[in-house]
């Protein structure tokens, strides 16, 4: 049975997350235009991705896929080019089925020893033999600013230093004064993620599983602690948390993302406030609202069943144990 959980989250008021491109020695925001013709800040999927890996891999020991895949890749393309010099059609035909057979198996063994390759995905192409493909399980929308883009900047220079540098070093006065700029800005980020449960640990096309059903949860489990407690974006030398103020979600039979437009999030410069739109959500399907700080950072409307924001993950923890001990 196809199952999904999905989460769109919340997060508290921070930064910058992603830059764009530099004009000179100014350097623009990543923004998303509207029909309006504001500019939201916004950091993409591909972020967002890399940033749970490297969480994965410093708290919980992930496996990233490395050069071992690649010697692996190699020496199977190799092997399809020695192949492919072989006369007899009888011969080709019979080995073209071997070959499936070993790109399947390499599929599996794959899935069961890096985490990145089993959430994530790869795709690594066989010359002359099609690719090796595995779509991802955990998949991200963007992360979006709450509030639009209003014209903050920030100067950098360099005129502390170069001045102990003329007095200390006795470099030549004419030395340039670096000045750099940054556009600037601060707000609540809302983004939703989401993970096809029954495809965790399991092979795309034969559909045979390369790990067990509680590994399978382990890794899915692993996953929501780094969304509830670990998860942040590391960029120009600051850390900025994207762990939940607010979440909402639940685990559904449709692998769709239900509330990643059901919230009206606003911030005015000291209280975040949430509005549920209940008119997006399905009627009668059942969630779980969780909030941290409620009161002194958050403010909510016509929210209901909330809970504590680690009540709610501990919720969504055991759904996913249940989900998979199911399926035994």
């Amino acid at each position: 049975m196809k199952r999904m959980l999905t989460l769109t989250i919340v997060t508290e008021p921070i930064g910058i997350l992603s830059y764009g491109d530099r004009v000179g020695n100014y350097t623009l925001l990543k923004k998303i235009s509207t029909f309006s013709g504001e500019e939201f800040p916004f950091a993409s999927d591909k972020m967002l991705s890399y940033e749970l890996k490297r969480a994965g891999r410093e708290y919980h020991n992930w496996k990233l896929l490395d050069e071992g895949i690649a010697k692996k890749i190699k020496e199977l393309r190799e092997m399809i080019s020695k192949k492919k010099y072989k006369r007899k059609k009888e011969i080709e035909e019979t080995e073209e089925a071997e070959m499936t057979i070993d790109t399947e198996k390499l599929t599996l063994d794959i899935i069961r020893e890096y985490q990145e390759g089993d959430l994530f995905g790869f795709t690594f192409p066989i010359k002359g033999g099609g690719a090796i493909n595995r779509n991802k399980a955990v998949v991200f929308d963007h992360i979006i600013s709450v509030n639009p883009y209003t014209g903050s900047q920030n100067l950098i220079h360099n005129i502390d230093a170069r001045e102990r540098y003329l007095k200390y070093i006795g470099e030549d006065e004419k030395s340039r004064q670096a000045i750099v700029y940054f556009e600037e800005h601060r707000s609540p980020y809302i983004y939703t993620v989401s993970i096809e449960l029954h495809r965790v640990g399991r092979e795309d096309k034969s559909g045979k599983l390369a790990i067990d059903n509680h590994e399978r949860a382990s890794r899915v489990k692993q996953v929501l602690d780094i969304l509830e407690k670990s998860f942040s974006r590391r960029v120009g030398g600051k850390v900025y948390p994207l762990t939940p103020l607010f979440v909402i979600g639940g685990l559904y039979e449709y692998c769709v993302p239900y509330f990643m437009n059901s919230l009206k999030v606003s911030y005015g410069g000291s209280m975040v406030s949430v509005k549920l739109l209940k008119g997006i959500i399905p009627r009668g399907l059942e969630y779980v609202c969780g909030v941290r700080a409620l009161g002194e950072l958050i403010t909510l409307e016509k929210v209901e069943n909330m809970v504590s924001l680690e009540d709610a993950f501990s919720k969504l923890r055991q759904d996913v144990e249940v989900c998979y001990a199911e399926q035994q």
